[in-house]
C-alpha cells in the first residue's frame, strides 16, 4: 500500500466486512474505551465487529456503552475440512450418520479402495477479514492469542495497528502510530473525522473521552498536550458524558480497592537521595482483600506520584505466585522510566511504563530496586558533571 497511514487505514476498513478488535492482556481504560468507540463507529458503517478481551474488565469501565458486548472466548473459524485423495480410488457415494457421540462420514468407492493415509484435515479460511489492534505496542501483549489462532496472524488477514506507545514495534500491515499522542483515542478521533464525522455520537464521544481522561490522569500527567485538551473539547461538543466519566474513573472506588490501596500505602518507602518512591502488593494481599488485579489502576498515578521528593515511582504487584508486574511513573515529569522498563523487558512511554518478570517477590524486589537505584544514581552523576562543565 502507498500513501499515508490514515488513508491506508481508511482503505482497509472500506474493504472489510467482519472485523476483530483483540484487546491486550490487562487492558486499561484507553484500550477499552478506544475499542468500544471503534466498534460502535464501524457498526455504523455496516461492518460486523467483535471485540475480544482475554482478561476480565475492571468494574470502573462497566458504564461504557457496548461494554457487555465484549467477548472473552473467541471462535475464529467454524469450518473443519476433511479432504480425501481420489487419485487411487473414485468416490461413488457419500453419506453420514451419528453414533455414540461421533459423526461418521461414509465414502463408498466406485472402484479400488480408500486408505487412511488418503485422508487429511484442515481449517477453513478465518471468518474475519480485518484485525485492528488498539493501544497495543506489540503482538506479545495479546497473550497467547497469536499462538492459539495462527491463521489470523500469519499475514492472511490484514492487520491495522493503532497506537500511541513509543515502544510500538510497527507489527501491522498498516501502522497508525503516533508516540506524541497522549492516548490512542486521539488517533481514533482523527480517523473517524476523516471517514465521516457525522457518525460520531455521544456514545463514541464518551468512550473516547474516557480514554483521554484516563491516560492523561485528568490532564495532570506530563503527556498532556494542547491537542489533548482540544480533543477533549471536541468530544464534549459531540455529546460526551463528562460527569459519568469523572464519577466512574475518579470518584467511585470498590471497598476492596480501598483496602488494597491501604496496604500499598502502608508499605510505601522513599529513598530521598535518588528520589525513588516504591511499594509492593503480594499475592496474599489480593486474596485477603478480595481485590482483582485491575483494582491497582490509579494507585500509582493518584497517590504515589504525589510523594514529596519523588522523581520515580514504582508499584510492584504479585498477581500470581512467582509472577510479578511492575508499573513505573516519572513523578517529577522529567525522568525517563521507559529506559528502566526496557531494561526489565517491558515498554511504554518515557513518563509511564511497565514490565512483567518472574521470581519470588522479596528477592526480585531487591534486584529491581538495585537496578533502578543504579540507573538513577548514574543519571544524577551525569547531571552533576554536566553542571560542572
Amino acid at each position: 500500500m502507498e500513501g499515508n497511514p490514515k488513508q491506508e487505514a481508511q482503505e482497509l476498513i472500506r474493504r472489510a466486512d467482519n472485523i476483530l478488535i483483540p484487546l491486550s492482556l490487562k487492558p486499561d481504560e484507553d484500550a477499552i474505551g478506544s475499542a468500544l468507540a471503534l466498534k460502535i463507529f464501524l457498526e455504523k458503517l455496516g461492518k460486523k465487529v467483535t471485540v475480544f478481551s482475554p482478561d476480565p474488565l475492571p468494574e470502573r469501565v462497566r458504564f461504557l456503552p457496548e461494554v457487555l458486548s465484549i467477548v472473552h472466548e473467541l471462535v475464529t473459524n467454524r469450518e473443519f475440512i476433511i479432504s480425501l485423495d481420489t487419485k487411487a480410488a473414485a468416490a461413488e457415494k457419500l453419506s453420514y450418520n451419528m453414533a455414540e457421540g461421533k459423526l461418521n462420514i461414509v465414502v463408498t468407492a466406485k472402484e479400488g479402495k480408500f486408505r487412511p493415509e488418503d485422508v487429511s484435515f484442515s481449517l477453513g479460511r478465518p471468518e474475519f477479514d480485518l484485525i485492528i489492534t488498539v493501544d497495543t505496542a506489540s503482538l506479545d501483549l495479546l497473550g497467547f492469542l497469536p499462538a492459539q489462532q495462527p491463521e489470523l496472524f500469519q499475514g492472511t488477514v490484514p492487520l491495522l495497528n493503532i497506537d500511541h506507545h513509543e515502544s510500538n514495534n510497527f507489527f501491522g500491515q498498516v501502522n497508525l502510530v503516533d508516540p506524541v499522542a497522549a492516548a490512542t483515542a486521539e488517533l481514533l478521533l482523527g480517523l473517524f473525522e476523516s471517514i465521516n464525522r457525522e457518525l460520531i455520537d455521544e456514545r463514541i464521544a464518551t468512550a473516547l473521552l474516557t480514554s483521554v481522561w484516563a491516560d492523561t490522569g485528568s490532564f495532570q500527567n506530563t503527556n498532556t498536550t494542547p491537542k489533548s485538551l482540544t480533543v477533549a473539547a471536541q468530544l464534549l461538543g459531540f455529546g460526551a458524558s463528562h460527569p459519568e466519566v469523572i464519577k466512574h474513573l475518579f470518584k467511585t472506588r470498590e471497598f476492596s480497592t480501598l483496602k488494597l490501596w491501604g496496604r500499598a500505602l502502608h508499605r510505601m518507602s522513599l529513598n530521598r537521595e535518588i528520589g525513588l518512591v516504591w511499594t509492593k502488593l503480594a499475592f496474599q494481599d489480593f486474596e485477603e482483600t478480595g481485590a482483582q488485579r485491575a483494582e491497582t489502576s490509579g494507585l500509582i498515578d493518584e497517590l504515589m506520584k504525589s510523594a514529596k521528593g519523588a522523581k520515580v515511582a514504582l508499584l510492584l504487584k504479585e498477581y500470581e505466585k512467582g509472577k510479578l508486574s511492575g508499573s513505573l511513573r516519572a513523578a517529577d515529569g522529567k525522568s525517563d522510566v521507559l529506559a528502566l522498563a526496557k531494561a526489565l523487558g517491558g515498554g511504554g512511554h518515557r513518563a509511564a511504563a511497565g514490565f512483567e518478570i518472574e521470581g519470588e517477590l522479596d528477592e526480585t524486589e531487591r534486584k529491581i530496586l538495585d537496578l533502578i537505584a543504579n540507573h538513577l544514581k548514574a543519571s544524577l552523576e551525569v547531571k552533576e558533571n554536566s553542571s560542572l562543565q
